[in-house]
C-alpha cells in the first residue's frame, strides 16, 4: 500500500469514526485551469464524454472561515440515451470526501450538494471539485482566519417618483479581505427583498452594484429602500407620487350645410371622455365664449358619435337665439366636468363643462350655414327694374 493511499484510508476511517467530515489538506495541488489530470485511478478535468455523466455549474465560495460548513453545488447530466445510476464523488485535494450515487434517465439532469464542515483545514488555498465516472469540474477555495462581509456605501436614488416609473438605486461595495471574495449583494423594498447580484471583488477592491425598480402597482405613499451585503446595508427613503391624468382629447368635423334653421349636423364628434358638442356663432371669435352658444346636443358617451343633430332653437338653459340668417358656426366639443350629464358651461358662467382643449386651445371646426327658407331683401336696382316692369 502506497503512502497516499494510506493517506486515503486513514481520513476515511476517521470520517467513519466521527460522523464529521474534516478536509485533509495539502496533500496534492490540482492545477487552476481544469485541464485532465489523474487524481487516484481516475481522470478528471475535461476528459472525452464517453458514457459518463456530465458535470457543469459547479458553485461554491471563494472563501470560507476555518472551522464553517462550506456548501457545493453542481449539475449532473446523463448525456447518454439510457437510463444510468452513476457515482458522484466530492473531492478536496486529493481526498474523495463524500459520494453519492445519482439515478438518472436518458437526457436528465439533477443538482447534487455536499456540505462539508472545514475544522482542522489549514489556512490558504485548496482545490476542489465534483467528479462522475470520467468528468469533472474543479474549482479553489481559500480557507481564512476571518472574513469580513462587503461594505455599502454612497447609496443613490431619486428621493421622489411617479407610481409606474423606474427607479435606479446604486451604491458602492467593498470588499475589505485581502483575498478575493464574492457575496450577494440584496436590493430590500419596503422590507421585500426585490432582487440580488452576486459579486466577485478582488482583495481590497471596490465596484458599483446598480438594480431597476419598476413601481408599477405600487401606491402613492413614502417607502424605505435599501441595498445591503450580508452584514452591511444603507437605507433611504423615496416618496411616489401618483402619475397625473391623461389629458381628456377630442376631435370634430363640421362640414358646410344647408339648415332649415331648427338644427344642424355635425359629422363627426369624438370625445375621449363624454361631453357635448356646443354650437357657437362668430362672436366667440371676440372673446364671448358663453354669450356664442347657439345650440348644444345631448350627452355624449365617450368615444365617436356620428351626424349628431344640435338644435338651434333658443333654449332656456343658455339663452340661445335664433339663427335667423346665414352665417359661419363653430362646433365645439365640451367635457361634462361635474358628470350631471347636464350642459352647464353657460349656467356656471364658465365654470363647469369647459371645452376639450389641446395646449390650452379649445378643439373646434367651423362651417358655412345656410338657411334655406330665407326670404331675400331685393336690392334698390332689383325694386327699379320691376318698377319700370310693371309700368310698361
Amino acid at each position: 500500500m502506497t503512502r497516499s493511499t494510506i493517506a486515503v484510508v486513514a481520513l476515511a476511517m476517521a470520517v467513519a469514526m466521527t460522523g464529521a467530515v474534516v478536509f485533509q489538506a495539502g496533500a496534492i495541488t490540482l492545477p487552476a485551469d481544469r485541464q485532465v489530470q489523474q487524481i487516484g485511478n481516475a481522470p478528471v478535468g475535461n476528459a472525452p464524454a464517453g458514457s459518463s455523466f456530465e458535470v457543469t455549474d459547479l458553485q461554491a465560495p471563494l472563501a470560507v472561515e476555518q472551522g464553517s460548513e462550506v456548501q457545493v453545488k453542481a449539475t449532473i447530466t446523463n448525456p447518454t440515451e439510457a437510463t444510468d445510476s452513476q457515482r458522484v464523488e466530492f473531492r478536496f485535494d486529493s481526498a474523495v470526501l463524500k459520494s453519492e450515487r445519482v439515478p438518472l434517465a436518458a437526457g436528465e439532469s439533477a443538482t447534487v450538494t455536499f456540505t462539508v464542515d472545514t475544522s482542522g483545514v489549514e489556512t490558504g488555498q485548496h482545490f476542489h471539485g465534483v467528479y462522475t465516472r470520467t468528468r469533472g469540474e474543479a474549482a479553489q477555495i481559500r480557507v481564512v482566519d476571518e472574513i469580513q462581509s462587503f461594505g455599502v456605501t454612497n447609496l443613490s436614488a431619486p428621493p421622489n417618483a411617479t407610481v409606474g416609473e423606474n427607479v435606479t438605486i446604486t451604491a458602492t461595495v467593498d470588499n475589505p479581505n485581502d483575498f478575493r471574495m464574492e457575496e450577494q449583494i440584496e436590493l430590500r423594498f419596503s422590507g421585500d427583498v426585490l432582487a440580488t447580484e452576486q459579486v466577485i471583488l478582488d482583495a481590497n477592491e471596490s465596484a458599483d452594484v446598480s438594480f431597476t425598480v419598476d413601481t408599477t402597482g405600487l401606491g402613492p405613499g413614502t417607502y424605505i429602500h435599501e441595498i445591503f451585503s450580508e452584514q452591511f446595508g444603507q437605507s433611504a427613503l423615496i416618496t411616489l407620487e401618483s402619475p397625473e391624468p391623461d389629458e381628456p382629447t377630442a376631435s370634430v368635423a363640421f362640414s358646410d350645410q344647408e339648415s332649415d334653421g331648427t338644427s344642424v349636423t355635425v359629422e363627426s364628434v369624438t370625445v375621449s371622455d363624454g361631453g357635448f358638442v356646443v354650437l357657437h356663432d362668430d362672436s366667440l371669435l371676440e372673446g364671448d365664449a358663453v354669450g356664442s352658444v347657439v345650440g348644444v346636443s345631448a350627452y355624449l358617451e365617450p368615444g365617436t358619435s356620428e351626424n349628431v343633430t344640435v338644435g338651434l332653437v333658443p333654449d332656456e338653459a343658455f339663452n340661445g337665439t335664433d339663427v335667423s340668417e346665414n352665417q359661419t358656426l363653430i362646433a365645439m366639443p365640451h367635457l361634462d366636468t361635474n358628470g350631471n350629464e347636464t350642459y352647464d358651461f353657460v349656467t356656471s358662467d364658465g365654470q363647469a363643462d369647459g371645452p376639450y382643449t389641446v395646449n390650452g386651445t379649445p378643439v373646434t371646426d367651423s362651417a358655412n350655414v345656410t338657411l334655406v327658407n330665407e326670404t331675400e331683401t331685393p336690392s334698390d336696382e332689383e325694386e327699379a327694374e320691376t318698377s319700370t316692369d310693371g309700368g310698361g
